[in-house]
């Protein structure tokens, strides 16, 4: 049976909130005989707040990425989503904020992805 590839998108500045925890804990209980469960996070060049992937790689996750971006709306950001979306064949976007719901939008549109 194929695992359903799901990447969950978000930006977020600083160390985030509630939201970064739920995401990140979420990540270890998901079945993985069933879901290849990946996590995305888009986050300004200049945060050095930033901790999400230290957090996520001491909490085991698999999967995380940060995506850098140098304006609030990056081409190259936009561009790098892309590959990684195809590149591991995502087929549920599941995004959590206004920034990647219009990114998943685009996704939507040259990628055959679910939203």
């Amino acid at each position: 049976m194929k695992k359903i590839n799901v990447l969950h998108l978000r930006s977020c500045r600083g160390t985030g909130g509630g939201p970064e925890k739920t995401l990140l804990f979420s990540a270890k209980e998901v079945d993985e005989t069933a879901f290849r469960l990946h996590i995305a996070y888009l986050k300004s060049r200049n945060d050095p707040e930033f901790d999400l992937a230290e957090r996520a790689r001491k909490l085991g996750v698999k999967g995380f990425v940060t995506i850098e971006e140098d304006y609030k709306f990056d081409p190259r950001a936009i561009r790098t989503l892309l590959n990684l979306v195809r590149e591991r064949q995502i087929d549920v976007l599941s995004c959590h904020c206004y920034k990647s719901d219009l990114y998943g939008l685009i996704f939507s549109r040259v990628h055959p992805v679910k939203l």
